[in-house]
């Protein structure tokens, strides 16, 4: 019986704080359960709802883009077939056959291409051309309100960080600033501004060149009257565009360059660059070239950024020259790689084709020292007198 005793009473003692342990659970759940739903709240609820917003309004954009796209080819679906019984009720098999082959490769391909345009039936070509025109410009608006709205939400990160940063929701800001920085290299806005620069391209490539007055023997009119003309011959030099030294129009040129490159608008830059590269290679290929000029491109947006020319060297022929820009960062001015810039219609234009890529080792450096903000004592340089 003492042994049956002893083991009701073990018994008796294991339920016993059994239910001790069970109340000091039920009595402490109420305290952890605000702490487990904090989690299940968003950290940064500001934050997804703004990159909510602007997932939303993208995707906005382009299914609207995509339905215009849609009418236009039921259009030129609904073309083809027509034109197709004008030319059955001619009798003409050749063309009903090309139209048929025509209609069933779009209604697979749902595009068209310069390659495609038709050599067998004239009647098609005012058709494809007029889709072709009316798709791209479609293309393009959609390019143009994708990157008006990623600046937009790159505007609206930039408040959004420094209101949390103020409210000290740093890893809040860190989150934020990340996103940021992120937006410029988006499969998205980067499809959109290469579509945009090349379209203005193309624009500026079709304007038909200044015509040059036509003079025909006669009395000279009332410029010529005022101007001395030299004497006959092929050996005038050219009026140039600038006045003053060449260091000083390039130095000139450079600085309005900069404005634009901190911009990141890189259709009014390439009026800076040698116009048979711009020519040969398109805005993409610009872009990406000055993003090998300019490395700090590769970084987010520094308000405190600034650049200046260390120092311009003129070639001996007068017509090439070598720029050494320098950069403001960690409170400090850096040389970065030279560029070289030419003398061509008239004027000097950087020439990109042959960019120099700073080393890997020279970015990181470069970027360390951006992150140093302006007033902030270098903590990777020892201080005089200090062990």
């Amino acid at each position: 019986m003492d042994i049956v005793e002893t083991k009701e009473r073990f018994l008796e003692m294991i339920i016993n704080r059994a239910i001790v342990s069970l109340c000091a659970v039920l009595l402490i759940c109420p305290f952890l359960l605000p702490l487990f739903a904090a989690d299940d709240v968003p950290a940064n609820a500001g934050f997804l709802r703004l990159k909510a917003t602007y997932e939303k309004e993208l995707q906005k954009i382009t299914d609207s883009d995509l339905g215009l796209i849609v009418t236009e080819q039921d259009k030129y679906l609904a073309a083809l077939k027509n034109i197709q019984k004008k030319m059955q009720a001619t009798g003409k098999l050749d063309p009903v056959l090309a139209i048929e082959k025509e209609i069933d490769r779009f209604s697979a391909a749902k595009k068209i291409s310069v390659d495609n345009i038709s050599k067998d039936v004239p009647e098609l070509v005012p058709l494809q051309n007029a889709y072709i025109k009316a798709v791209e410009k479609y293309s393009v608006e959609q390019a143009q309100k994708i990157i008006a709205l990623a600046q937009n939400y790159e505007k609206a990160l930039g408040n959004l960080q420094e209101v949390l940063t103020k409210n000290n929701d740093i890893r809040g800001a860190i989150e934020v600033k990340s996103e940021k920085e992120s937006l410029t290299n988006r499969a998205e806005l980067m499809a959109a501004r290469a579509l945009v620069m090349d379209a203005e391209t193309k624009v500026n490539q079709e304007k038909p060149p200044e015509k040059d007055t036509v003079k025909t023997p006669g009395q000279p009119n009332a410029g010529e009257k005022a101007v001395a003309k030299p004497a006959a011959g092929n050996d005038t030099p050219a009026r140039k565009k600038y006045t003053g030294s060449p260091e000083k129009r390039i130095r000139q040129r450079f600085d309005d360059l900069i404005k634009y490159i901190l911009k990141q608008d890189f259709t009014h830059a390439s009026e800076f660059v040698d116009p048979e590269f711009v020519k040969n290679r398109g805005m993409e290929g610009v872009r990406r070239c000055f993003m090998d000029v300019f490395p700090f491109l590769r970084f987010s947006d520094d308000p405190h950024r600034k650049l200046s020319v260390d120092s311009v060297k003129v070639g001996d022929k007068g017509d090439t020259a070598t720029l050494i820009p320098k950069l403001w960062a960690g409170n400090q001015w850096h040389d970065l790689s030279a560029n070289k810039w030419i003398e061509t219609q008239d004027d000097w234009f950087i020439d990109i084709s042959d960019a120099e890529k700073m080393e890997p080792q020279g970015l990181k450096q470069l970027k360390r020292a951006e992150q140093i903000k302006p007033g902030t004592r270098k903590w990777f340089k020892r201080m005089p007198g200090r062990k």
